[in-house]
């Protein structure tokens, strides 16, 4: 059974990024370096390997007493699947053959504890679980601001090859209620091929800082995908936010900028401090450690993990010291908002709508229109 499986086996998705290649990821998910050379050894015919193109996706199944992997499965962006099973020392390479087309599904569901096991049982396929949360990421801290209730729908597309549904694609449209507020988002691709997420009106969810420095795709990625222990956050006044969480947590940037300082104080333990564009400055305290290659004077993107969360003063209890500042006065991030990034521009706006009452009419459950709701402006 399913669940007897992922017992066993851990399920890892990745979506190549532009400039990633096939060894970076595999040592990024922690991953011995030998398999690659077992890949690339018994798929010698599969050059597809070597060649992984950005939005192409990998699903890698994983032991989760010894962190081995026993199944890769590459689904190229162009529609071909390839698929690789371990036997014994051996790996077993399968070309997938024909490529796949793009259909709609919704799922709804009502959020009970854990996010990634509300979603997983509402039906959302497991590699969208982390988009969904990326898509909100700007108004919803994932890890504390949920409560019992909350819901979500969500449609997307999947691709289906012979009449079986072979992986799923990206999330057309969203909405989801957090706290009594209710979000929205509808992608929408431009003439450049470009894609964003974009509100009923039109704007941008994108802000130029997260909710949370605590991200949580990266909080997931790092627990292996099991329940996540209740993150808290406590205000202090005029002097930021400490969000107790267990020791190794990722932390991330909450916006791009870059290091001004970072070390260790008696007081701070390791800290780093990051600034931003607008005089705005966001300090980071109490880390276990710092990201590997991370240096006064480096650049750092927005959701890119810079330390791990860590106890390093008298407190027994891990937590994240996290200051926010702007011209040199503390502000309280808890209550602070930031503008969107942008609007869609006048010229695309009719067909904007168009492609957002389609998502829309999705996500009321009104029809059940076809995958690509989120392609950009045709002719005629």
């Amino acid at each position: 059974m399913r669940s007897q499986y992922l017992e066993r086996f851990a399920i890892r998705h990745h979506i190549v990024r532009a400039g990633e290649s096939l060894s970076g990821i595999v040592e990024s998910s922690g991953l011995p370096a030998a398999v690659i050379g077992q890949w690339e050894k018994s798929c010698r015919n599969f050059p597809a390997l070597s060649q992984i193109k950005p939005d192409d996706e990998l699903i890698i199944h994983v032991g989760r007493s010894d962190n081995q992997p026993v199944k890769l499965i590459l689904s190229a962006a162009q529609g071909s699947t390839y698929t690789l099973r371990r036997v014994g020392t051996e790996w077993n390479c399968r070309d997938d053959g024909s490529s796949p087309l793009p259909i709609g599904n919704t799922v709804r569901g009502v959020y009970a504890e854990d996010l990634y096991e509300s979603c997983i049982g509402a039906g959302l396929p497991a590699a969208l679980v982390a988009d969904l949360t990326d898509i909100f990421a700007y108004d919803v801290d994932f890890n504390s601001d949920l409560k019992e209730g909350d819901t979500f729908v969500v449609h997307y597309e999947d691709w289906v090859k012979d009449g079986r549904k072979s992986r799923p694609g990206v999330i057309l449209a969203a909405e989801f209620t957090a706290s009594g507020q209710r979000l929205q988002a509808f992608l929408y691709q431009f003439p450049d091929g470009a894609t964003e997420y974009f509100d009923a009106k039109g704007t941008s969810l994108r802000k130029p800082f997260l909710k949370s420095p605590l991200n949580y795709r990266r909080i997931m990625a790092a627990s292996n995908y099991k329940p996540l222990k209740p993150i808290l956050k406590i205000y202090r006044p005029h002097l930021g936010v400490d969000y107790t969480a267990p020791k190794g947590t990722p932390v991330s940037a909450v916006g791009d900028g870059t290091v001004a300082a970072m070390g260790r104080t008696d007081k701070a333990g390791r800290f780093i401090q990051i600034v931003h564009k607008g005089g705005y400055k966001t300090h980071y305290g109490h880390l276990s450690a710092f990201s590997k290659g991370l240096a006064k004077g480096r650049k750092v993107t927005q959701g890119e993990i810079i330390g791990l969360v860590g106890s390093t003063d008298a407190s027994t209890t891990p937590y994240l010291d996290f200051r926010f500042v702007r011209n040199g006065k503390p502000v309280n991030y808890l209550k602070s908002d930031f503008p969107r990034s942008r609007t869609i521009p006048k010229t695309l706006r009719l067909d904007f709508e168009k492609k957002r009452d389609l998502g829309q009419a999705a996500l009321d459950g009104s029809s059940a229109p076809t995958a690509n709701t989120a392609e950009g402006p045709t002719s005629g």
